[in-house]
């Protein structure tokens, strides 16, 4: 169950790539930029003395943690297979 939703999210990757809008290509980007940004302002108004509100900041924080996590961990799996497919794609054409 976890490969066939690994699949799937590689497969719609793929498809937004192939795209030609921009917005599906720049979309996790994007996500990710504001996320780390709206967190920095969060921690810079904290360090000028502005009282913010805890759970806006470990929403925030776990939303960054999902992100990065499917962006970077999604990509690296996707290598990963990509990798592997290649490898055993080659030992078949050797024999």
């Amino acid at each position: 169950m976890h490969r066939a939703s690994q699949d799937n999210a590689t497969s719609r990757w793929q498809s937004d790539m192939g795209s030609d809008s921009r917005l599906s290509k720049n979309i996790r980007p994007g996500t990710l930029v504001y996320i780390l940004t709206a967190y920095l302002l969060f921690a810079l108004l904290s360090a000028m003395g502005i009282d913010i509100n805890e759970a806006y900041v470990r929403l925030l924080g776990e939303w960054g943690q999902l992100v990065m996590l499917a962006y970077f961990g999604g990509r690296s799996v996707e290598k990963i297979f990509e990798m592997r497919m290649h490898s055993s794609n080659k030992k078949e054409e050797a024999r």
